[in-house]
């Protein structure tokens, strides 16, 4: 039986610059120079858009995501990295603290791990869904792992699009595209990095269809809409009339 992991760290920063969290050049900055600092890859370059509270950017990495959301008014910044590769979080750490003049800062730093052969249908053998604690007050962040998913459904690039576009439309956080950005990645022979960045609602998908299992992490103000998102994302990946 094979193991596979996800290893992400959340990490809030305190007392920073308020010029640099409203700067989106300084965010875009930090974003596409990240991975080369952690020895990973971009596959999705940075893409940085406003909320309601600040800034929100991610960049896609070759084994996962890197994101960032800024609150100017609070002097405060979460920064999430999630990857299946190990990692220094120290020099993550220092590197995020540096960029933004953080007085200081705390962090969580917490690797799952999953089985990828004999997973029994409808079993969740990783906690999904769960809401960070170490998100700002203000933010919800929550991590989603789907076993069992459909692998067509998983390596089809316009379905996995479609279902971040409609994910902003079920949860009714905007009715207007203005403002939401959409940025995706087939790896091959098979994979999907994605992402979706809005105002209100902020999307990073991943998934692998060699083992039917999708990674869908959700960043919103509102638990309501991250159920409604995370309701309607099973309806899309366990899509079984297409087996």
């Amino acid at each position: 039986m094979k193991m596979w992991f996800i290893s992400t760290m959340d990490i809030v920063l305190y007392g920073c610059n308020q010029q640099k969290l409203s700067d989106k050049a300084k965010v875009y900055d930090f974003l596409k120079k990240t991975p080369s600092k952690i020895s990973m890859e971009t596959c999705i370059k940075p893409i940085v858009t406003k909320h309601d509270l600040g800034l929100v950017g991610v960049s896609g990495i070759m084994t996962s995501h890197i994101a960032l959301v800024t609150i100017p008014s609070k002097r405060a910044a979460y920064g999430i990295l999630s990857t299946c590769k190990h990692f220094d979080d120290a020099v993550f750490r220092k590197y995020i603290q540096s960029k933004f003049d953080a007085e200081s800062s705390e962090y969580s730093h917490n690797t799952s791990y999953i089985i990828t052969e004999k997973v029994p249908s409808g079993r969740r053998l990783r906690e999904s869904g769960n809401v960070s604690c170490f998100a700002p007050e203000g933010l919800l962040y929550a991590a989603h792992g789907y076993f069992q998913c459909t692998p067509s459904i998983l390596n089809d690039e316009k379905r996995i699009k479609k279902m971040l576009i409609e994910s902003r439309i079920k949860s009714e956080v905007s009715t207007e595209t203005k403002g939401s950005k959409v940025a995706i990645y087939k790896f091959q022979p098979q994979g999907i990095t994605a992402a979706l960045t809005n105002p209100r609602l902020c999307m990073f998908t991943h998934t692998w269809p060699e083992l039917s299992f999708a990674e869908v992490d959700i960043l919103s103000q509102s638990e309501k809409v991250i159920n409604t998102v995370d309701t309607f994302v099973k309806e899309v990946l366990y899509d079984r009339s297409l087996t």
